[in-house]
């Protein structure tokens, strides 16, 4: 594949933000951001491009397509489901190519109650409640006909939380499914070929996304899998989720025609679904050689990116001892921050009071070749008579040098703790 720009709309979702982890490293692949609010994707990618209309807003596509011939993007990926569809919908409009699947197929993924009936005869799918009397049994499952991410549901427990319901118009009235959840990602390749199935059970939910999730052996899925693909035109990464009725039989929750928010798990298997989606879009024929690997687990939690007015910093004094070498071993997220600032021409100074033989504890730790400049004093002298007070940066592990920067420099002074905060 030739060098190709690739917008990821909207890039703040989770999926977007998982898209950004899979391509961001990729030598051919220019990653832009495209996103309608302020959100945690401007601490994540290096570009941006804001205030672009939601996809059910009349100039869409006309403030789209404007993005498009400015930017030269050559791809769309869509980061979220009503975004697959509409831009499905509108492909013939758009222009450039957009990563994922048809507009059919979109719409049979699009609303439960369509997916439902259309794959009701080759795999188990939930019993659907057409009004409130055909329900004698409880508990039943409420969730929406359109929807993600677990917005919207709910466990009905009696008749009386039946009969608060307000709206059954755009919900639906299923069976309730008491056992485990699973996840499968899928790929399919141009040809109609399911060539990758993974299956991980969704172990911790948070806000509908499986923050830890286990891959697992279960043929059975894998089954419902080839019947899914069978029935539905795909053509690049999907997945389904299933749950375990009070018989422990797999029946069906939903289809989704991308991938998944922790679907990241499958590129520790060597398989990079946005990047395979990416080829088959490009009409390229693709192979998958996954690791042999028997357990994955993945577990996820919320991150943290600090804004503040780092652009202004020119120059980064770092400390040595229980700063770039913490128990006699290296901080490799403080000596990322620094190669990222070495990207970024920012210059590089080591301030120690270092005991002993410098250069070697240096190429012990392989640290010698990072530094601009090295400054190496005694334990008497000041580090801030050392410091330049423009435009730098401080960062050491004692309180007690940082207080002193701060108060007669005016200097930025960071502990380590702030650098994971600092690499993006």
């Amino acid at each position: 594949m030739k060098n190709v720009k690739v917008l990821v709309f909207p890039c703040g979702s989770e999926i977007g933000l998982e898209i950004h982890r899979a391509l961001k490293y990729i030598r051919y692949v220019d990653l832009i951001g495209g996103t309608s609010v302020t959100d945690h994707s401007r601490v994540v990618y290096d570009k941006i491009i804001d205030n672009i209309p939601f996809v059910s807003e009349k100039n869409f596509i006309k403030k789209i397509n404007e993005v498009i011939i400015k930017e030269r993007i050559d791809f769309i990926i869509p980061a979220m489901d009503v975004v697959c569809y509409y831009l499905s919908k509108f492909s013939e409009k758009i222009h450039c190519k957009i990563v994922g699947h048809s507009y059919e197929t979109n719409s049979i993924c699009y609303e439960k109650k369509k997916t439902y009936e259309y794959l009701e005869e080759v795999v188990r799918t939930p019993k659907l409640f057409s009004n409130r009397n055909e329900i004698h049994d409880f508990p039943v499952f409420l969730k929406p006909n359109i929807g993600y991410g677990g917005i919207g549901t709910k466990i009905i427990h009696n008749k009386t939380e039946l009969d608060n319901i307000q709206n059954l118009l755009d919900n639906l009235l299923i069976e309730f499914l008491p056992g485990k959840e699973y996840t499968v990602d899928c790929f399919t390749d141009r040809n109609g070929i399911l060539l990758f199935s993974n299956v991980r059970e969704r172990v911790r939910i948070k806000s509908g996304i499986s923050v830890n999730t286990i891959s697992v052996k279960l043929p059975k899925a894998l089954e419902i899998a080839r019947k899914i693909n069978s029935k539905i035109d795909f053509c690049g990464a999907w997945f389904f989720q299933i749950k375990e009725t009070f018989e422990k039989v797999l029946c069906l929750m939903e289809v989704a025609p991308r991938i998944s928010g922790s679907s990241s798990i499958n590129r520790l298997l060597g398989i990079n679904l946005p990047l395979l989606s990416l080829h088959v879009t490009n009409d390229e024929n693709v192979q998958i050689t996954p690791n042999s690997l028997n357990t994955i687990e993945i577990d996820r939690a919320f991150d943290v990116r600090f804004i503040f007015e780092y652009d202004k910093i020119k120059n980064i004094y770092v400390d040595f001892d229980d700063c770039l070498m913490i128990n006699k071993k290296v901080n490799y997220n403080l000596v990322a921050f620094l190669f990222k600032c070495i990207n970024e021409k920012k210059k590089i100074i080591l301030l120690t009071k270092h005991e002993g033989d410098l250069i070697n504890s240096l190429k012990i730790s392989r640290l010698e070749n990072i530094f601009d400049k090295i400054i190496h004093i005694n334990k008497n002298e000041r580090k801030i008579d050392f410091i330049s007070p423009m435009n730098s940066l401080f960062i050491d592990d004692s309180y007690s040098e940082r207080k002193e920067v701060i108060e007669k420099l005016g200097v930025l002074s960071f502990s380590p703790d702030v650098i994971d905060g600092l690499i993006r």
